[in-house]
């Protein structure tokens, strides 16, 4: 059985000249948000961390691609959610699948939502 890798996950994430502040925020969730949130304006991307690894991995990918598109999306219809969903999925499932990733969130702020 091949080992798996460790890939620690950054608190700043860089999209072309945009930076974003990546924290765990609890009680996403449970104020009736999402699991994870994003802000052009304000360069933030929230995870709830009271998930799995994978669902986090998951939020993030999504998130992801809204803040990819506010980058470099100009001109181009915004995904939907179904769309930031399944593109997450694909890419979580080759990350921790086909390239036996392990994510560590430790590196991350944790902080309490607003």
């Amino acid at each position: 059985m091949a080992k798996r890798h460790q890939v620690t996950v950054p608190p700043v994430v860089k999209l072309g000249a945009h930076e974003y502040q990546v924290a765990l925020v609890h009680g996403l969730s449970t104020r009736g948000r999402a699991i994870g949130a994003s802000s052009t304006p304000l360069g933030k991307i929230q995870i709830d961390p009271d998930r799995t690894s994978t669902q986090r991995l998951q939020t993030l990918l999504h998130e992801l691609v809204h803040q990819g598109h506010s980058v470099f999306g100009a001109g181009s219809r915004e995904p939907t959610e179904a769309q930031c969903d399944s593109f997450a999925e694909a890419v979580t499932q080759l990350l921790t699948g086909v390239m036996e990733l392990d994510f560590d969130w430790s590196n991350l702020p944790l902080e309490e939502s607003s």
